[in-house]
Parts: C-alpha cells; sequence; structure tokens
C-alpha cells in the first residue's frame, strides 16, 4: 500500500471516531449541556473571588501590572483559555483508557488502523467541542465589550490552535503513562496542579516569585494564555511571531517526543501482554 493510500485510511479512521464521538455525545443531550455550560458555571465563582480579592471589578494595581483594571476580563479570559486547553488534554489523554472501561479496547486494537490516529480523533473531537464552547464564549466576550477587535480574537484562536497540536503531543506522553499505571489520572490531575501554580490564568504574571516566574516564561501553557489574553485584550501582540514560532518548534519537538514514547511504553505492555487489563 502506498503512503497516499495508507494517509487516506488512517484519515477515514480519523474522522469515523470523531463522528463516533460527536453521535455518543449529542445521544445524550444532558451531558452535552453539562459539557456546554460546565466552563461558564466554573468561572463565576472565580470572578467573584477575583472581585473580593481586587476589591471590586475594577483595579488600578491590575492596570499597572497586566494593562488592564478590567477584573472580571483579565480572569475570565485566562480561565476560559486554561480550561479549553485542560478539558483538550484531559480527552485526548483518556481516551485509550476509555475504551478500556467501555470494554472494547480489544476491538480497537484488532482494527487495521494505528493507536496515535485514534488518539488523534479524540482529540480533534475534544478540540472541535471546546471550540464550540470557546466561539460563544467569544462572542459574548464581543458583544459586552466592543474595544475587542476582530483582529484580536482572529490572533487569539491562532493562539488556540497551536495549543491544540502541542497539546496532542503532551497526550501522548501522557496516554502512555495512564495505560501503564492503570490509574494515571492522578498523574494527569498532579499536572494539573503544577500548571495551576506556574500558568498566570488568574493573575499577573509578574506577581509569581522569581524562581517561579523564571520558569513560567518558558512555558508554552503560559506563552499560550498570555497570548491568547493580549491579542483579546489588545489587539495584534507585538510579539505575536516571535510566540508563533517558538510555540510551532516546541509543539513539533513535543508531539515527536509524544510519538516515540507512546511506541515504546505501549509496545512494552503489549509484549507483557497487558494492555486491556484493569
Amino acid at each position: 500500500m502506498q503512503v497516499a493510500d495508507l494517509l487516506t485510511e488512517e484519515w477515514r479512521a480519523i474522522r469515523a471516531t470523531i463522528r463516533k464521538r460527536w453521535q455518543i455525545s449529542l445521544r445524550y443531550p444532558l451531558s452535552f449541556i453539562f459539557w456546554t455550560l460546565s466552563p461558564i458555571l466554573f468561572l463565576l465563582p472565580m470572578l467573584i473571588y477575583s472581585s473580593f480579592i481586587a476589591g471590586g471589578r475594577y483595579s488600578e494595581n491590575l492596570r499597572e501590572l497586566a494593562g488592564t483594571a478590567d477584573v472580571w476580563l483579565f480572569v475570565g479570559i485566562g480561565l476560559v483559555t486554561m480550561r479549553f486547553v485542560l478539558a483538550i488534554m484531559w480527552e485526548s489523554t483518556y481516551s485509550i483508557r476509555e475504551e478500556e472501561f467501555l470494554g472494547t479496547i480489544e476491538a480497537v486494537y484488532v482494527a487495521p488502523i494505528s493507536r496515535f490516529s485514534m488518539i488523534l480523533g479524540n482529540t480533534l473531537f475534544s478540540a472541535q467541542r471546546a471550540s464550540f464552547v470557546l466561539a460563544i464564549q467569544l462572542l459574548a466576550v464581543w458583544v459586552i465589550f466592543p474595544e475587542v477587535t476582530v483582529v484580536g480574537i482572529f490572533c487569539a484562536l491562532g493562539y488556540a490552535i497551536i495549543a491544540i497540536v502541542f497539546v496532542q503531543g503532551l497526550a501522548m506522553i501522557l496516554s502512555g503513562i495512564v495505560l501503564t499505571l492503570k490509574q494515571g489520572w492522578k498523574i494527569i490531575f498532579t499536572m494539573e496542579m503544577l500548571l495551576g501554580i506556574i500558568t498566570p490564568a488568574a493573575f499577573p504574571l509578574d506577581i509569581l516569585p522569581q524562581t517561579i516566574r523564571s520558569i513560567s516564561i518558558w512555558s508554552p501553557f503560559t506563552i499560550i494564555i498570555e497570548g491568547f489574553r493580549k491579542s483579546i485584550l489588545e489587539g495584534m501582540p507585538p510579539h505575536i511571531l516571535r510566540d508563533i514560532t517558538y510555540l510551532t518548534i516546541t509543539s513539533m519537538g513535543i508531539y515527536l517526543i509524544g510519538l516515540f514514547s507512546f511506541y515504546r511504553m505501549e509496545r512494552s505492555l503489549r509484549e507483557r501482554g497487558l494492555i486491556g487489563k484493569y
């Protein structure tokens, strides 16, 4: 089979995976409504907390640190972006583990498709669903805050697209860990909590201690969230080309590491007969 034919077959498998996930998701309307509204419900208490801490919706201290005095807008955009990235990471990472829970892992493994295609299909499904929620939120921001420009929204979407590629590579690394440890969700939870410390989603980067800030500056998550937020608040960020270049190179590196890492861990599990073990 030629490479073009092989890629075509894999793309069909990816599309079939996306279609299957949408069929399952839409078959349970309450679940779909929950996943659509949960990011908003998650956001509301955070806005109340931030208003309490800042002494109101507007803060001059925040203006000095972040260029905007609107606490709700600053925190809201940061947390929306963070939840967008984490939602894709969780769904992509647990795609194979979920097949184990459903008892369909054997059928998946005898299917003539790559496991990478299955993970990618789940990633794209999660990205589509998260993008739907993100589009609704961006539309609301545009209506409520007329100073937000269309150019800024498109620049923000550029950061979101690169985030999907980066998270896909990271998800492959984590998928291998989840398959190996079985209860790998604890690893993902720990990583999520660490990201919450070093990623300035709900607070300005400058308030972090110097040691943590020196790590956070180079984190792709920080660059994605800061770039997304600055695009919404200021229009096209001044360093967008530098950010896009750095994120593209980093994403490609993480993607290749993820492919190699998942292949090695999955092959080791198959050789020991541990695939599908609860």
